[in-house]
């Protein structure tokens, strides 16, 4: 009799805990679909084959942020960029393919009104053209099966099989007209003022180089730094030595993007992105330039002050994290600089 009544506990127990979890799942599902439509009535959404839609702006750069998080109010500074000079893509990269993100997660998304962040569609890219400021800047999003298919993978070990920077090389390697040259930021870059980065791109263009870098480390041997981890880059494909280097801000040229995508075809895979672009550069023997405000102030670990930014306004900082949260603590500082003011409106 005992049992009979334990079994009947556990069961009703059991059914009212599946009650809720279907409720959740239902409200949870209610959610996702609202967000979903309302990206579906406030962008612009197709899917493509190997090409953008012609409405896309032509312009000779490309500026490309990726992993676009919640904090991106600092990115502003890409809308005082001539518009007929420059297309601003936002990678977003922010779940696995076909992951449902955490209802909690999303929750708190909604609530942030600087960006809400939505599911990718398997087989879709997206884009969004955000319409305030006077340059063209679009968000994009893709499920990372799209960009591994084509086999644009591998350019970071430590985030998976596709990251941001497969993604963004899948964008200007297939689905943008051909840019003479390209900017790459990871999220985390802080530049001070749009003539920080202007005096930079300028010199570049100017003297027709084909990489901005960082410093370049040498190996000559695959014993040392992380080797072991880079299954390309060996004797048995490309003769010693080889090259690295922090590349988090980097830019290359359209004749440098054409090596990287040969490597690609040649291995059917990219690899990790602060050896391949060092290392395919050297040996194409592409003209390099180790640009100053990169490779000072471009650290791997730093932490960085407001003094710093307003002292060094011509240099690019790395890595700057909660970049808006920065910029109010500097204001309460009285550290300021007049540029910061047009930094702390909502690019969205």
């Amino acid at each position: 009799m005992f049992i009979i009544v334990l079994f009947f506990v556990i069961f009703i127990n059991y059914g009212q805990g599946r009650e809720f979890m279907n409720h959740h799942d239902q409200e949870k599902l209610e959610f996702i679909h609202r967000v979903r439509d309302d990206w579906n009535t406030n962008a612009v959404k197709r899917q493509f084959k190997h090409r953008l839609p012609s409405k896309l702006p032509i312009s000779p750069y490309a500026i490309i942020i990726l992993n676009l998080k919640l904090d991106i109010k600092i990115f502003h500074w890409t809308s005082l960029l001539p518009p007929d000079q420059f297309t601003v893509f936002y990678i977003e990269d922010f779940h696995q393919v076909d992951e449902i993100i955490d209802f909690d997660q999303f929750v708190e998304m909604e609530r942030n009104r600087n960006h809400k962040k939505f599911l990718s569609h398997a087989g879709k890219i997206q884009y969004k053209e955000v319409k305030n400021g006077t340059s063209h800047r679009f968000i994009i999003r893709m499920n990372r099966e799209i960009p591994r298919k084509h086999s644009f993978r591998w350019m970071s070990y430590l985030r998976g099989e596709v990251c941001a920077w497969d993604k963004a090389m899948f964008l200007v390697g297939e689905l943008t007209p051909s840019y003479k040259f390209m900017w790459f930021f990871e999220e985390d870059v802080f530049i001070p003022t749009p003539q920080s980065f202007l005096k930079v791109h300028e010199k570049m263009i100017a003297n027709r180089y084909d990489l901005a870098s960082n410093a370049i480390n040498v190996s000559y041997t695959r014993n040392s730094w992380i080797w072991r981890h880079i299954p390309t880059i060996r004797e048995e494909f490309i003769p010693l030595p080889y090259y690295y280097g922090l590349d988090c801000a980097t830019g290359f040229s359209h004749r440098l993007l054409t090596e990287l995508l040969k490597f690609r075809l040649r291995f059917h895979r990219f690899d990790f992105h602060e050896a391949m672009i060092a290392t395919v550069a050297l040996k194409s023997n592409v003209s390099i330039y180790r640009v100053p405000e990169i490779s000072k102030t471009i650290r791997y670990r730093q932490s960085w002050n407001c003094s710093d930014f307003l002292n060094y306004s011509s240099y690019w900082f790395h890595p700057v994290k909660n970049q808006s949260i920065s910029l109010q603590k500097c204001r309460e500082q009285g550290i300021w600089n007049k540029e910061w003011d047009r930094f702390n409106v909502n690019i969205f």
